[in-house]
């Protein structure tokens, strides 16, 4: 569904992704996890087109230059707040490309089940620029989702949500990606990835370090040497990886 090719990034003197090749499978949900710096940003955003590359972007066998919000949503981790503008008209502004509320019957059904399904509607009047930084984190990922594209690139979603909201989301999200929606994302939380994902990427240096299941990935040798030897990966009851930074207590 999305291929990378041979894709690298470089600023100045900084090499920023270094011949990156990846292939996101239809219907998946693939995780980039590595460290700050290691590139996962960028790749991101060189899907749509948000910064000069080399190499090749394809999403569906087709190439794109730009975003294409029929075929890609987004969501950045420091998105524009707009002055004077409600929760449902921002969210509404995911059905921009496709007409106005009176010719887009489909997308008023879309956007007002988007604002139940994430627990706006009680604040859909209020503007978006009073709202605390987990509200309008969720008015974004409803924005991104009124959009219907097939494709969902999101760039730490839910780092401004207490973990309770986070599992909200990342459930709306999922029911979508069962029904067919591609989901390319980054997260810090490697515990919480691994809950919701198909593949990790594990990312270091610009360049692709080791891809596989999350439960192999989190318990491989290659996640523990990318972070440095800073974490440690026990497992729940269930058999599932939990990964949490170490901790050296003084003594």
């Amino acid at each position: 569904m999305i291929d990378f090719v041979d894709v690298s990034v470089r600023m100045t003197r900084h090499t920023i992704l270094d011949g990156v090749d990846l292939h996101v499978d239809l219907g998946s949900w693939t995780c980039l996890i590595g460290p700050n710096g290691a590139g996962k940003t960028t790749l991101i955003r060189s899907a749509i087109g948000g910064i000069p590359f080399t190499g090749r972007v394809s999403i569906g066998g087709v190439k794109l230059s730009r975003i294409d919000p029929s075929r890609v949503a987004y969501v950045s981790q420091r998105p524009a707040v707009p002055e004077g503008m409600s929760v449902r008209e921002y969210v509404r502004l995911g059905r921009f490309p496709f007409g106005t509320p009176r010719t887009d019957q489909r997308g008023t059904e879309i956007v007002f089940g988007l604002l139940e399904e994430l627990n706006l509607e009680s604040i859909e009047r209020q503007a978006v620029s009073s709202l605390s930084g987990g509200e309008f984190q969720r008015c974004v990922i409803a924005r991104a989702l009124a959009q219907a594209a097939p494709v969902l690139l999101l760039d730490e979603p839910t780092s401004a949500l207490d973990l309770h909201r986070q599992i909200a989301v990342l459930d709306v999200i999922d029911r979508r990606r069962r029904e067919g929606l591609t989901v390319l994302s980054t997260m810090h939380d490697i515990t919480l990835a691994g809950m919701y994902s198909d593949k990790f990427v594990v990312m270091d240096h610009g360049r692709i370090v080791v891809e596989g299941a999350p439960h192999e990935i989190a318990n491989g040798t290659d996640l523990l040497r990318t972070f440095g030897g800073g974490i440690d990966v026990l497992k729940n009851p269930d058999g599932f990886p939990v990964v949490f930074p170490r901790r050296e207590l003084p003594r």
